[in-house]
C-alpha cells in the first residue's frame, strides 16, 4: 500500500533518504539496485517528486536496519553506524560471525 503525502513531507523524506544513502556510502545507482527500484524512482523520491512506497521502507529496514520512523519522521533512532552494524551482525549465521570476527581482529591487531 502506498500513501500519498504532501509535497513538503515528500521533500523532507527525500532529504532523509539521500542523507541515509550518502552516509552509507552508496551511489544512487547502487542504492536503487539494493532497494529493488529504478535509479529514476530513487531520484524522484530523493527530490520529493514522488512518495516512498511501503516496499522501499521494508527494504530499508530489512537490508540496512533503517526504521520507517527514521525515514518518515526523522527520529534517527537506527541511523547510526553502531546501530546498523549491530543490526547486520544480529542477522548473521554463526559461521559468518566468526569470519567477520577474524577480519576485525586482523584489522585492529
Amino acid at each position: 500500500m502506498n500513501y500519498k503525502l504532501s509535497n513538503d513531507v515528500n521533500i523532507q523524506i527525500g532529504i532523509r533518504i539521500r542523507k541515509i544513502r550518502e552516509n552509507l556510502g552508496y551511489t544512487r545507482e547502487k542504492f536503487a539496485e539494493l532497494l529493488d527500484i529504478s535509479e529514476s524512482t530513487l531520484a524522484n523520491i530523493e527530490l520529493g517528486r514522488t512518495y516512498i512506497s511501503q516496499n522501499v521502507l521494508l527494504n530499508l529496514y530489512s537490508k540496512f536496519g533503517i526504521s520507517s520512523d527514521d525515514v518518515l519522521h526523522g527520529t534517527n533512532n537506527s541511523n547510526t553506524t553502531q546501530n546498523r552494524i549491530n543490526y547486520i551482525v544480529s542477522n548473521l549465521t554463526t559461521e559468518k560471525c566468526r569470519y567477520i570476527y577474524k577480519i576485525i581482529v586482523d584489522i585492529l591487531i
